[in-house]
């Protein structure tokens, strides 16, 4: 495996008899000149870099750091309509493409800038369901699909509907839509959650060819959608219904496991997330029910066709229990890697929530709550990847801890910008206080908050707008109070407006500062052409003592974890730094406002951006500096 830092040692030039190869791709013969007539330098690399691992046996694993403005896209679109006419001329199998990215935004993007070569699929969640209609809508994953008698499901094998006739599900007409464009100069664009499903199920076979964008937020996307939570009233509310449809057996094994989870998690500290002990998840495997769930689903369709089931008064009630059904065994499974075995460690952990008790006054229906979450991604994350992949981001950072967190192991290199280093400055001053939990000292988290109001309105009274990135919700509460002081033009989400929303709206031109957490701030998001040409970043986001991942790493890494902490705050910042400065023209600054940076952010900076990296000075010095360098714009 190789392990390159720098990409202009990471390949010798082409061999002067190309032809004598077993294996060619030309990756430059389909590159879409007439969009894109210059191929930059960075590009011209990476096709090389591709072709040095594919030229032996036509397959390999590519794995690229690509700095912002690099044409990434680009790149990964070219080399899969490559594999696309490998196929086409019989060299390699033919198999499907995907290029996977990390939300549905992403999705919508990549596919407005190659219209004719690429399909977006989406989750259920945006497409609408028609058996409720016209009475109601909702969308596919609202409702029971796997158990309604519905004739507008359509056939994965034909595209035919259940009843001929029937107007298809729009859900079910874009996935078979998608799996007919294997033969077609059709790239499947679908978010990484999407795309773990279709393999999870064993719905779609393993691409030829798969490109990986933001990778390196890969292994933490699969966690949170294979992660899910078991509460009592939905626990409660399945085995009513099963009871109802006449499956007592079922219902009697359902039972037992809500009785475990209300006895375990009834015991715990109200509305404190506390891990599970080995003893408890071992009291819970044992009562993981096991019962053919294709009996189940297939005797509340009957019940339903025959009307003594209400599939519209009980969607809710139905959609959770098919929800439950189909994910038993992998609570079994998700169960049993929660334990350690010989010596093997813990892969899972779970976690408990106790609302209180239910004569509390504002009696909620959900009281106990467990949250089945998965944590080790390598062996799923390599039996999905393709024979041929390209995985690339612009935050790899250290090779060993990306390797160790997502299992994608091959050839690795990281390339230089070509962006103008002068146009940057990451501003450590050298007074801010440090908002350590073990630091901090009463009232310093308001003082760096008030630092960036007053600052942010000083950058905005000279035209310049700004991006303010905070951890925690909470952060960005007591900011969006402090910041009333001085009557800046606020923008943010919550009160009924989405973070996408609130998001458009600043990119568009509202407002004269932003405040966000890094959670939704971090990645995905242009703020280029001057939008918010300042960035004040309040603290990096280790994790907290008593949250339930923390304990769970400590738990099972020891010292270690603070490697791994490490190498995630430092991706966290060269993301967040990466939001202002998305071409060669971008001008951009970024204030780090805590202490804490100052142990990892030099070593954090790539090579090629260390001379933008200003430490030693006095906060408003650097103020000073960043108004002097925005002049330019």
């Amino acid at each position: 495996m190789k392990h390159q830092k720098h990409q202009e040692n990471a390949v010798s030039d082409e061999t002067s008899n190309p032809s004598a190869e077993p294996w060619i791709f030309d990756f430059e013969k389909w590159w879409p000149y007439d969009t894109y007539p210059t191929m930059h330098h960075n590009q011209s690399e990476a096709f090389k870099l591709i072709r040095s691992v594919l030229r032996k046996e036509g397959v390999g694993k590519t794995i690229l750091e690509l700095p912002t403005g690099s044409g990434k896209t680009v790149i990964g679109i070219v080399y899969l309509l490559t594999l696309h006419h490998k196929m086409q001329e019989g060299e390699i199998p033919t198999a499907p493409l995907f290029y996977i990215v990390p939300n549905k935004a992403l999705v919508k993007q990549v596919c407005e800038m190659f219209p004719d070569i690429t399909f977006g699929v989406y989750g259920r969640n945006e497409y609408d369901c028609l058996y409720y209609q016209p009475k109601e809508t909702f969308t596919a994953d609202q409702i029971p699909c796997l158990v309604l008698p519905c004739k507008h499901r359509v056939n994965q094998d034909d595209g035919t509907t259940q009843e001929s006739g029937a107007e298809p599900c729009p859900y079910y007409l874009v996935k078979y839509k998608a799996k007919q464009l294997t033969q077609k100069a059709r790239i499947i664009v679908c978010t990484a959650s999407f795309y773990l499903f279709t393999q999870l199920i064993h719905e779609w076979p393993l691409p030829g060819g798969l490109v990986i964008d933001e990778t390196d937020e890969l292994a933490e996307i699969f966690r949170r959608a294979l992660s899910t939570k078991v509460s009592d009233w939905h626990l409660s509310q399945c085995v009513t219904m099963m009871r109802q449809s006449g499956m007592d057996g079922e219902a009697d094994l359902m039972q037992k496991f809500y009785d475990a989870v209300v006895r375990i998690v009834g015991v715990k500290s109200p509305q404190k997330p506390t891990l599970l002990k080995k003893h408890e998840i071992s009291e819970l495997l044992e009562v993981v029910p096991q019962f053919d769930t294709r009996k189940l689903k297939r005797r509340i369709n009957a019940l339903i066709k025959d009307g003594k089931i209400d599939a519209e008064n009980s969607r809710e009630v139905l959609n959770q229990l098919t929800v439950v059904a189909n994910d038993l065994k992998r609570y079994a499974v998700s169960l049993a890697y929660a334990l350690p075995e010989g010596d093997r460690r813990a892969l899972n952990y779970l976690y408990a929530y106790y609302e209180g008790p239910d004569d509390l006054p504002g009696k909620k229906k959900v009281r106990c709550v467990i949250n089945i979450c998965n944590w080790y991604m390598p062996p799923l994350i390599r039996r999905i990847l393709s024979p041929r992949t390209l995985a690339y981001t612009a935050t790899i950072g250290e090779y060993s801890d990306f390797a160790y967190d997502t299992g994608i192991e091959g050839s690795f290199y990281t390339m230089n910008s070509d962006f103008p280093v002068e146009n940057s400055r990451i501003f450590m001053p050298d007074d801010v206080a440090n908002l350590a939990v073990k630091s901090v000292k009463p009232g310093d988290k308001d003082r760096m908050m008030r630092l960036i109001a007053k600052s942010a309105r000083e950058f905005a009274d000279q035209g310049h707008r700004s991006l303010v990135v905070v951890i925690s919700n909470e952060e960005r509460s007591r900011f969006l109070e402090i910041v009333e002081e001085y009557s800046l033009k606020m923008l943010t989400y919550g009160n009924g407006v989405s973070a996408r929303e609130a998001i458009a709206r600043f990119q568009a031109g509202e407002g004269e500062v932003f405040v966000g957490t890094a959670a939704n701030c971090s990645h995905g998001l242009n703020f280029d052409k001057q939008t918010a040409p300042v960035i004040f970043f309040l603290r990096p986001g280790y994790p907290v003592q008593g949250d339930p991942l923390a304990d769970f790493e400590e738990e099972r890494m020891g010292n270690k974890r603070w490697g791994v902490w490490t190498w995630r705050v430092m991706r966290q910042l060269l993301q967040v730094r990466g939001r202002n400065i998305r071409s060669p023209e971008d001008l951009g600054v970024i204030f780090l406002m805590s202490g804490q940076f100052k142990r990892f952010a030099g070593k954090a900076i790539p090579g090629w951006l260390i001379k933008a990296y200003i430490s030693g000075k006095k906060f408003r010095a650097c103020v000073s500096e960043a108004k002097k360098l925005l002049k330019k714009s």
